[in-house]
C-alpha cells in the first residue's frame, strides 16, 4: 500500500489522568493502526511536546488544530476503555457535525480487525 492510497484514521483517546498510562496507551493504538495499513493522526501525542496541556489556553489552541487536522481525515476511531474525555467529547460532536457520518469505537485489547466490519456506532 502506498501512502497516497492509505486511509487516515484520527484515533481519539484520552490523555488526561494518567497522563503517562494514557500516552503509552496512545502510541500502542497508532503503531497497530499503521501495521493495518492506517495513517493515524493523534494531535495529543506530539501537541504536548510543545503545548502545555495545563494552561487552559494552551489546550484549547491544541484542541482546535487538531480539529482542523481531523477535517482531512476519513475516519474517527475512539478509545473510550477509560471513558470519554472533554476533549475526546469535543472531536466526537465536531466529527458528528462536520463529516456526517458515525465514528467507530475500537478497543485494542479486544480486536485488532476492527476495520471496516467490525465497526460500533457511537451515539
Amino acid at each position: 500500500m502506498t501512502p497516497n492510497k492509505m486511509t487516515k484514521i484520527f484515533i481519539s483517546s484520552r490523555l488526561r489522568g494518567n497522563i503517562q498510562a494514557n500516552t503509552e496507551t496512545a502510541k500502542e493504538l497508532a503503531k497497530t493502526a499503521f501495521e493495518m495499513g492506517y495513517i493515524p493522526i493523534m494531535p495529543h501525542l506530539y501537541f504536548p511536546l510543545f503545548l502545555d496541556d495545563k494552561s487552559a489556553e494552551k489546550r484549547g489552541a491544541g484542541i482546535v488544530a487538531g480539529l482542523f487536522l481531523m477535517k482531512d481525515c476519513d475516519q474517527l476511531v475512539i478509545y473510550d476503555d477509560d471513558g470519554i474525555s472533554d476533549g475526546m467529547a469535543i472531536e466526537i460532536a465536531y466529527w458528528k457535525a462536520t463529516k456526517y457520518t458515525e465514528p467507530v469505537t475500537w478497543n485494542i485489547f479486544k480486536s485488532r480487525n476492527f476495520f471496516p466490519s467490525q465497526t460500533v456506532a457511537v451515539n
